[in-house]
């Protein structure tokens, strides 16, 4: 079986929308959400990585910059950092636990060069998944309801 990461924005590669939206879909009920917060009407300005096996989309990442207030610990610290931050915004692939995930993740990370990253409102499963596989171990929920990793403060 052959694996690529294919980046797809708004503006190119229109023939991907449908593909989008299935898994903008599937990610939606395999998050338990109302509605799908990935699809080809809502990229605007942020980018997707496809993941295609045997030139098959199989799973992606969406992903962009925000601006973010961040604080190492909101409990105790006022927010204290602005920061624009390469943020993970949406992740899915449909077959858990064959390296989909680590291979769309190690694409990202190689394509920016990122030392630091966001993850907006991470669903149940990929915070184990960034646990094992990244060893983001200290996670810290900020108030806008993205989670850092303390590392993001070290860097």
């Amino acid at each position: 079986m052959s694996r690529e990461c294919f980046m797809v924005n708004k503006k190119d590669h229109q023939s991907f929308s449908a593909e989008l939206n299935r898994l903008g879909r599937l990610s939606a009920e395999a998050q338990n959400l109302g509605h799908p917060i990935t699809s080809w009407e809502k990229l605007a300005t942020d980018t997707v990585i496809l993941l295609l096996e045997d030139k098959l989309p199989t799973g992606f990442l969406r992903w962009g910059y925000r601006d973010l207030y961040l604080t190492p610990d909101p409990i105790t610290t006022p927010l204290k950092l602005h920061k624009r931050v390469l943020c993970v915004l949406d992740f899915f692939v449909e077959h858990q636990r064959q390296g989909r995930g680590t291979f769309l993740m190690d694409s990202l990370v190689k394509e920016n060069r990122i030392t630091s990253i966001a993850f907006d409102r991470p669903s149940t499963k990929l915070v184990p998944f960034l646990k094992s596989k990244y060893f983001l171990t200290d996670l810290i929920p900020q108030p806008n309801k993205f989670v850092i990793s303390r590392q993001f403060f070290y860097t």
